[in-house]
């Protein structure tokens, strides 16, 4: 390492001795660095959804990269059990790092929050289907859905080494 950084090492571990396994942090090694962090937001309204019918509504921030950048989390299909309230639904509660694969067909009916990242924006996109039961309108209530998320500087098609 150089002589200037800058480096933590673990609890009972000399700094200034320390292998690297034993640094918490290094400013050696890549990390993934943060751009912007804030909340994305699609109100949806309270709405009758006719059998076999379905509804899709976005919500996008402008991020500016330029270039695909790294984001969290990944959402991709997270399911809203609770559509026809009013209680509003937080994506990040649903989430998982390896994204779901789900779907919905003639034999589904409910809410979808799926997110995706381009060269300029984050995209939040919500689905409502009506596809199963009896053959009438269904209700889906209104509120709002929501993605706390966190866009980084990393570049998605950069590799880089986070030990």
């Amino acid at each position: 390492m150089s002589s200037c950084g800058i480096k933590v090492s673990k609890s009972g571990s000399d700094v200034t001795t320390a292998e690297d396994k034993d640094l918490v942090v290094s400013s050696q090694f890549s990390t993934v660095k943060v751009a912007q962090t804030g909340t994305l937001t699609r109100s949806l309204p309270g709405e009758w959804i006719d059998f076999g019918d379905y509804v899709t509504r976005t919500a996008t921030y402008n991020h500016g990269r330029g270039y695909v950048p790294l984001y969290l989390p990944s959402v991709a299909g997270v399911s809203n059990a609770d559509f026809t309230t009013t209680d509003d639904f937080i994506c990040n509660d649903h989430c998982y790092f390896v994204p779901l694969i789900l779907g919905y067909g003639p034999a589904a009916h409910g809410e979808w929050a799926w997110v995706k990242i381009t060269s300029t924006q984050l995209i939040l996109t919500v689905t409502r289907a009506n596809s199963a039961g009896a053959d009438e309108a269904r209700y889906f209530g209104d509120h709002d859905v929501m993605l706390y998320y966190t866009i980084f500087y990393n570049r998605v098609d950069t590799e880089f080494n986070l030990l």
